[in-house]
Order: C-alpha cells, then sequence, then structure tokens
C-alpha cells in the first residue's frame, strides 16, 4: 500500500507543567496516561500528584503542530502509532502550508557527535576544511536540490536559521543508544548545545515517555520546551490508516491491533491480499504483525537471536501469568524477587537451547540484551528501557507470548497449572435476578484472551511451510487437551477454537474415515462435513468394541496424542448408548438417539423464506438441499449433564428458570451448542432448516406468520410463553403433558415440538454474510423464550443476531441429523 497518511483527527494532549515541575513528573513510563482507551479525552491518570490537572486536550491540532509560535516541541505518544505519522504532519503543516520555511527530518540515531558537524563552517572559506554536513547533507538528498552546490546549500540554511524559517524534526529518540548508551547521549547533548547556539531553529523531537526522561538532562536547557502526547487511534481512525476492508477483517478477528505498537503499521504494509485472506485468527494477526519487528530488531540489536528473543519473552509473559502478575512488575525487590524465582525453577530449561545460559551468566544478563532489543523494536513489546522491570504494552499482547510458550516451549508441570485455569463461564447475582442490567457472565479465570490466542496459535507461517519458531504440535496439543476433560468442566469455546488444528495434526486418511483430508485453513462448512465422516468411523469401532476406556499414558507422538483426545471425545456418546456409563445414561442418550429423531424426514426442494414482520429476513425462495430431521424437543438438563455434569451448577439462578432434569438446558452460548452438537453426533440447523421445519410440510410454500398458523390468538395454544402461561418464567419439562393438551391439527409440524416459545434456538449460521466466518462471528438465534411476550418474536421468518459468547438463561439447544 502507499505511503501511510497522517490522521489529521489524532488527539493531542498537551502537558502543562505547575511552577516548579518537570516535564519528567509526568512521563512516568507506568503513570504517563493523558488519554482514557478511546482516545477522545485527556484524563491525567498518573500517579503523580496533581497529575490530572496537568493535561490538557488539544482543540486545535493544526496551530500547534503547523505553528511557528512553537519553538520547541516534544511529541510522544501512550502507545501504538502516533509520533511518527504527527511528525509527517508536522513536515507537511511547516513546509508545504507554508512558503519559505525549510524543514529537515533526522533520525535520532543519525545525529552528529559534532556539534560542528550540523553545518560546519562557511565551505567557501578556503582556509577551512568543512567538508560536508549533516544537514547539508539531508538538504542536498532531496530530489529537487541535489544539484545545488554545497556553498549555496550552507548559506540558504543559514539564512533560513537567521529570519526563523527553518525547522529540524528529531524522530525516535528512543531509537539511539541500541548499542552505546554513553554515544547516544553524546548526540542529544551535541543536539541540544546546537539547539542553543540558534535559539531561532523550531525543533520538533519525537520519543517515547522514557526516552524522553532519559534525555531530558542533554534536551531540556536547549528551549522553552511544550510536551505533547498523540493519543491513540479511535475506531473511525484505524479504519482510516488501515482502510475500511483491512480495518474490518482485523475487527472481525477480535485483533486488539492497537495493544500492539507498530502493528497496524506492519498490516498496512501487507499488500498480498491473498496473505490477508489467510488470517483466520487473532494469533495470526500478531504473529504477523510482530515477526517482522522482531526479525528487524535482532538486526539492530547485536547478541540475541530471534528464537531466543521469542523464549524470552514467552517466558517472562507466562511466568507472570502463572503466579497472577498481569501487565506489568514493578522495579525493585518485587521484579528481583521474581527473577530469583523463575531461574531457580527453570535453571534446567536455561541452560538448554534456544537459551544455553553459561555458567558465569545470569537471567539478568540475558533480559539486559532482550532490553536493547525492545528498544531496537521501538519498545513494540514493553513500555519500559531495558528489563529491569516489566511492563506489556497491554494484557493481550502477555497473553500473546505466555500462549506461545504453552506452544512452543512447555513443560509437563505447565499442563497441570493449565488444567487448574481452563476458560469456564459462570454467571454472579449483582441484584434481582430478572433484570439483565444486574446481573453478569464472566470467566472462572481470567484467562479468556490468553486461551483464545493459544488456541487459534498459527501452526504454519501464512507464506507456507512449518513454523517452528512458534509451534511444537507436541506441546501445543498437550496444553490444550484439558479443555476437552469432562472432570471439572469442559470448556467448549476452546474446544471449537482447538478443533480444526487437532484434526490436522491428528491427520486422518481417506482410507480411515472415507473422505479427502482436511486442506491448510479450513472453512467451518469443511470442518463440518469432515466431523460428520469422523463421527461414523468412529461410532463403528466403538460397536466394533476397538475403543474402549483407555488410560492416559504419556505418548511421544502429536498424531497419536490429537487422535486420542479427538476418538475420546467422539467416543462417549456411543459407549453411553451401549451402557458402558449405566442403566440411566444408557437410558437418556438413547431416547435421545432413537425416539427424539423419530420425526418427519424433511426432503430437498424449494420453500418460501423469510417475512414482512420486524424481525423478519426478506421474503424470497430458498431450498433445502440435504434431507434432515429435526429433534423433537431442545436438548435436556440430563441430557446435557452427561456432557458436564458441574455446568448447572456455575449458574447461580438457573434451576429458577429450568428447575427439572427435563426441562431445556439454559444459560447456552453458541459455543456450547456446536460442541455439544459434535459430541451427540449431531449438527447444528442452519436458519433455513429451522425455518422449513417451522413452516411444515403444509404451509412450505406459505408465508404464515408463526410458519404452521397465522393467527396470533392461536399462539397461546401453541406456544410456551407468556401468552400461554401468565406471569409464570421457567421452562416446560419436555413430558409430553402440555403439548398433549393441543388438538392434532395444531401439533408442530414434521412432529417437532416446543419450536416457537421454552428457548431461543442456535442455528449454525452467521448473522451478517458480508466478512469470512469466523470464531467471533455472530450466529442467528430463532424461536423466541419462556419469558418473552412480543408475538411478533416468534414468527416463523424471526432471526435475531448474537455474539457466540451471548449466556442467558433463555438461550437452549436443538439439533438436526442430516441423511
Amino acid at each position: 500500500m502507499s505511503q501511510p497518511p497522517f490522521i489529521s483527527s489524532q488527539r493531542l494532549a498537551l502537558l502543562e507543567c505547575p511552577r516548579g515541575d518537570q516535564p519528567t513528573d509526568y512521563l512516568s513510563g507506568v503513570g504517563f496516561r493523558p488519554f482514557d482507551e478511546t482516545g477522545h479525552q485527556a484524563v491525567g491518570d498518573s500517579e503523580e500528584p496533581g497529575a490530572a490537572d496537568v493535561w490538557r486536550p488539544v482543540t486545535d491540532r493544526v496551530a500547534l503542530l503547523g505553528g511557528v509560535d512553537c519553538s520547541r516541541l516534544v511529541l510522544t505518544e501512550v502507545g501504538g502509532i502516533g509520533k511518527t505519522t504527527a511528525l509527517a504532519q508536522v513536515e507537511y503543516l511547516r513546509s508545504v502550508r507554508n512558503a519559505g520555511r525549510l524543514c529537515i527530518r533526522l533520525e535520532a540515531a543519525q545525529l552528529p557527535l559534532r556539534v560542528a558537524d550540523y553545518l560546519g563552517p562557511d565551505p567557501s572559506d578556503k582556509s577551512s576544511d568543512a567538508g560536508l554536513r549533516r544537514l547539508i547533507e539531508e538538504f542536498r538528498a532531496f530530489p529537487e536540490t541535489e544539484g545545488i552546490q554545497v556553498a549555496d546549500t550552507w548559506k540558504l540554511i543559514h539564512q533560513k536559521i537567521r529570519r526563523g524559517e527553518f525547522s529540524l524534526l528529531v524522530d525516535a529518540l528512543d531509537q539511539v543508544g541500541l548499542e552505546d548508551d554513553e554515544s547516544a547521549r553524546d548526540r542529544i547533548e551535541k543536539l541540544g548545545l546546537f539547539l542553543q547556539q540558534h535559539p531561532e531553529i523550531h525543533c520538533v523531537v519525537t520519543g517515547r515517555p522514557y526516552s524522553v526522561t532519559n534525555y531530558w538532562k542533554e534536551l531540556g536547557p536547549a528551549g522553552d520546551w511544550k510536551v505533547a502526547a498523540v493519543g491513540p487511534f479511535t475506531e473511525a481512525e484505524q479504519k482510516a490508516y488501515l482502510t475500511e476492508p483491512r480495518w474490518q477483517l482485523l475487527k472481525n478477528l477480535e485483533a486488539d491491533v492497537l495493544s500492539v505498537p507498530r502493528a497496524l503499521k506492519r498490516l498496512r504494509s501487507i499488500d498480498d491480499d491473498d496473505l490477508l485472506g489467510k488470517l483466520r485468527t487473532a494469533s495470526d494477526v500478531y504473529w504477523e504483525s510482530l515477526r517482522p519487528m522482531l526479525e528487524e530488531g535482532c538486526q539492530k540489536s547485536h547478541g540475541i537471536r530471534i528464537e531466543q528473543a521469542i523464549a524470552l519473552f514467552a517466558l517472562l509473559a507466562f511466568e507472570m501469568l502463572k503466579r497472577g502478575h498481569y501487565v506489568e512488575i514493578a522495579s525493585g525487590a518485587e521484579w528481583n524477587r521474581f527473577l530469583d524465582e523463575l531461574e531457580k525453577e527453570r535453571i534446567a530449561w536455561l541452560q538448554q537451547r534456544p537459551i544455553k545460559l553459561r555458567s558465569n551468566e545470569t537471567l539478568d544478563d540475558r533480559l539486559a540484551t532482550l532490553g536493547k532489543l525492545n528498544i531496537a523494536m521501538r519498545n513494540a513489546i514493553a513500555e519500559n528501557t531495558g528489563l529491569r522491570s516489566i511492563r506489556w504494552h497491554d494484557r493481550t499482547l502477555q497473553d500473546f507470548f505466555a500462549a506461545v510458550w504453552c506452544t512452543r516451549y512447555a513443560e509437563p508441570e505447565d499442563r497441570t497449572w493449565l488444567s487448574k485455569h481452563r476458560h469456564l463461564l459462570i454467571s454472579r447475582q449483582i441484584g434481582q435476578p430478572m433484570f439483565e442490567d444486574v446481573w453478569i457472565s464472566e470467566s472462572r479465570e481470567p484467562n479468556h484472551e490468553f486461551w483464545k490466542l493459544l488456541t487459534g496459535m498459527p501452526r504454519f507461517s501464512l507464506r507456507g511451510g512449518a513454523d517452528r519458531d512458534v509451534f511444537d504440535d507436541l506441546r501445543w496439543v498437550n496444553s490444550v487437551a484439558c479443555c476437552y476433560q469432562e472432570a471439572g468442566g469442559r470448556s467448549t469455546e476452546m474446544i471449537y477454537r482447538s478443533w480444526p488444528r487437532l484434526l490436522e495434526i491428528a491427520d486422518y486418511s481417506r482410507d480411515e474415515v472415507g473422505i479427502e483430508p482436511l486442506p491448510p485453513l479450513p472453512s467451518e462448512v469443511q470442518v463440518g462435513v469432515f466431523n460428520v465422516a469422523l463421527q461414523s468411523w468412529v461410532k463403528a469401532r466403538v460397536d466394533a468394541g476397538e475403543l474402549g476406556d483407555s488410560p492416559d499414558t504419556p505418548l511421544a507422538s502429536a498424531r497419536a496424542v490429537a487422535r486420542r483426545i479427538v476418538e475420546k471425545y467422539l467416543a462417549e456418546f456411543p459407549r453411553l448408548l451401549k451402557g458402558e456409563g449405566g442403566s440411566t445414561p444408557k437410558r437418556i442418550t438413547r431416547e435421545f438417539d432413537v425416539n427424539w429423531f423419530n420425526t418427519k424426514t424433511v426432503e430437498p426442494g424449494p420453500f418460501v423464506m423469510g417475512g414482512d414482520g420486524p424481525h423478519d429476513g426478506p421474503a424470497h425462495e430458498s431450498r433445502i438441499e440435504t434431507p434432515y430431521r429435526m429433534s423433537k424437543y431442545p436438548l435436556t438438563n440430563e441430557l446435557v449433564n452427561l456432557f458436564d455434569p458441574e455446568r448447572a451448577g456455575r449458574f447461580h439462578d438457573y434451576e429458577r428458570y429450568s428447575p427439572e432434569v427435563r426441562c431445556p438446558a439454559i444459560y447456552c452460548n453458541w459455543f456450547d451448542a456446536w460442541s455439544l452438537a459434535l459430541w451427540l453426533h449431531s449438527e447444528l440447523p442452519t436458519e433455513q432448516e429451522w425455518e422449513c421445519v417451522c413452516r411444515g410440510e403444509k404451509h412450505r410454500h406459505e408465508h404464515l406468520a408463526f410458519g404452521w398458523f397465522e393467527d396470533v390468538s392461536e399462539l397461546g395454544a401453541n406456544v410456551w410463553c407468556l401468552e400461554s402461561i401468565g406471569e409464570v418464567s421457567r421452562t416446560l419439562p419436555v413430558d409430553g403433558s402440555w403439548e398433549g393438551s393441543v388438538p392434532d391439527k395444531k401439533r408442530s409440524p414434521y412432529g417437532v415440538a416446543h419450536l416457537l416459545g421454552q428457548v431461543f434456538e442456535w442455528t449454525a449460521s452467521v448473522w451478517s454474510t458480508d466478512v469470512p466466518t469466523h470464531a467471533g462471528s455472530y450466529r442467528v438465534l430463532q424461536g423466541s423464550s419462556f419469558g418473552h411476550s412480543d408475538p411478533e418474536g416468534f414468527r416463523a421468518a424471526g432471526r435475531f443476531g448474537a455474539s457466540p459468547m451471548k449466556l442467558r438463561y433463555y438461550l437452549g439447544i436443538r439439533l438436526v441429523r442430516r441423511s
């Protein structure tokens, strides 16, 4: 793509120091927070006394950056992109828009080591050995000025300086001193002296807060400096910078790209649309943006290889996560204690590849080198200089590297921690439970992002080939195995996210399952087709006595471990059908497997879909391609309890709305629905399949409001909702008592009961097809629920979009089986 534009709307906050204070008093890497997380408002959230009053929103960005009244300006940033793009606007405003002004831009790392090397004496003076000086070199490097003589250039620059028409722009103060801090300090000192000699020069310097603080002694005396902070991009500014299609792709992948400084710039530079199309998970986005920065940083920072850098960042991130340190560890005693414990516990690993810590080295020695790499990456990983402490740019970046540890380096003892900290959803009451705004759903453990990144870690480079830098098949498989374990609760979201990669590593052949192996980066539809074949293959092996209960003995092959996880998960339901779990589970599973699917087959062919209701999809003719049967009832508590016996206990008011084992299971999100469908050797219906069943054979080509009936007065007799049950707000046991009172002519079509009312039912369909389907795609819900009274919500064509994470007491599951 072309050179990124500067974003003229990006927020600025100006530091107004109280008398007697220094700007550095308010530039702490930890306490420096002049903006809220949206980038819209200066809030001054520093730990220093009175900090809330020192940051002022800049209402006229153009006046500050382009105005000639500000002769000394420091631009710093909260994080992400800002300083350099703001400097581009400074250059534009002070030269292009101000005729006669001259701007020259230098990288801080390229500043001269002597004051004389900025301009030097008059080249026309034959007695002096002037040579070419830094500013003259830069000026003559412009395409339109390369033919101008050195002496004429010298005179022109001096003339501009005397007239106050010269601006010196110094970029990336945080990039100086990667190899030699003493040399770096000397460069900044000479810059300060040069500016003191020429007070007419307008100078703008950019750098992260720590670098401004680090060099303030040398820079501060050079004039009356103003300090402005560049805010993070707002959503609209992200779109403007990345372009709308790229922003939408990253948004859909749940990738918080602003959390990684310079990641936006990297992602914007990708010209290969095919490569962008391969981004499937947030981990893909993080790794695609971070890897080039690591490679570039290792080239600049000698003494550390990329595999060593990845390993050390990953180790720090995971050990912090284990100990409950989120984002930062303060310097001093806490940091020293952390390093001592880490080195003691991991000494054997540290002495092996890739770190190979020598006997005369400490972990602190290696972290000093890692700190230089972080600076070389323009502090892309951590905010602080060196690594005498650490503050990740945000929690998600720490989670990403912790996930890298589990994917590439995890040791057996780490799996114990993972098993105890898997991601499970719970709800807790903070008020009256009938009102959604006073109760919340949350994770049992604060590690949701970590698990998402771990299960979505790329196995192959997006450009092809195995990615050994971050992925080890066996370690990854062992790390995600606990998500599938019944004891302690199954993590259904992580089952969904990890399943395609497990199948890839398990490497089933066509000779085994009767279908071609999955392609790299398979779609959700391709995975679904493969699942059906795999379910049949596993069931046949269970029926033949080939898949019984086997001990979880350690296996050396990633393929063998992946197969054990997949086959054990898919074999549980067929084994219960055989009675291996006892008579009660056998009765429950056989009733579902046989009786519930003793419904009429929906044959292929056209049917009318949609309607004119407020929640209806557009009216059109749709088509069923494959015969299928829909289960007679939504999944019940007794059936779901076989999958996860502890599930209902994680929700504070579960029994209030679903008090009996034969009541529909509630508090089901879409990942629950997908994982249970897989486990029960069934599938989720599409919204087309759901609506076609609701209309029935007789009315398949009619737009009846409620599918098989039109009159709203019949709602109470056909639908379990407030219309039929008054103020009683709970689900109904699926024992036939209520439906038995409904006349035959009003029974649900195709033999399916409780289709409208009871619980909203998830479908496999995505709410919008404008973007590729991914884990965060909103899904279609249909059928309404027991607690709703608006008749429009029960229409056959009514479709409601919801996040797959949505977890409410009125959400349930119904399944189909296709022929």
